[in-house]
């Protein structure tokens, strides 16, 4: 299996994930009225480093499925798919 190239590479403490179809089955009462959205981690930047100088690791690694807030990121559309932009900190959790 050949690896196809990356069009983009995120920024320190950025994720691009490509955006996945929300699971209605998957048996999550939510009390928002917004649910989180779904994406698989792509590729993954550096570390992010805080105001303070304190390194802040990914929550995931690349294949993650992950779950994130509806808001505070970037859409990309790019060959018809449609891809996001997210920073760490806007990870809620990875699906097991």
């Amino acid at each position: 299996m050949v690896k196809e190239k990356l069009f983009l590479t995120p920024s320190s403490g950025w994720l691009l994930i490509e955006v996945l179809e929300d699971d209605k089955s998957s048996g999550l009462i939510l009390t928002n009225k917004t649910p989180p959205l779904k994406g698989k981690v792509l590729a993954i930047s550096g570390d992010m480093v805080s105001e303070f100088g304190a390194t802040i690791p990914c929550p995931c690694k690349v294949g993650d499925i992950i779950s994130h807030t509806t808001i505070g990121f970037e859409e990309i559309d790019y060959k018809f798919k449609k891809y996001r932009l997210i920073p760490f900190v806007k990870v809620i959790g990875v699906w097991s």
